[in-house]
């Protein structure tokens, strides 16, 4: 009964992929503490990066610009290493607190 109980409760091959790519993506929000407050991952392959607005307008236009192109780079390079040998069209959403995008951006693998 417990080994059932064991079996249900662990996580899916997806929720450890997702884990693992989230985990991989915290230096992305070390190096941009304060702006970057949190990713999700809705789909297999977009990334929604949420940001405190002000911040990111404090930073100026061109930081917020470079902060969008580095979170898409690196998240291309997240995605490949757990999906190994796989290719798809990679989506960035830059959004407020409210859902609102800000920056969007793809790139291809």
């Amino acid at each position: 009964m417990l080994a059932a109980i064991a079996a249900c409760s662990s996580p899916s091959a997806q929720e450890q992929t997702t884990a693992a790519e989230l985990a991989a993506l915290a230096p992305l929000k070390a190096k941009y503490a304060g702006v970057i407050m949190g990713f999700d991952i809705p789909k297999d392959t977009t990334l929604i990066v949420s940001v405190d607005l002000q911040a990111l307008v404090d930073a100026q236009d061109d930081n917020g610009k470079a902060m969008n192109a580095d979170s898409l780079a690196h998240w291309r390079t997240v995605w490949l290493a757990q999906h190994p040998h796989e290719h798809a069209t990679l989506q960035l959403r830059t959004v407020d607190f409210r859902g609102n995008l800000i920056l969007a951006g793809s790139t291809k693998t």
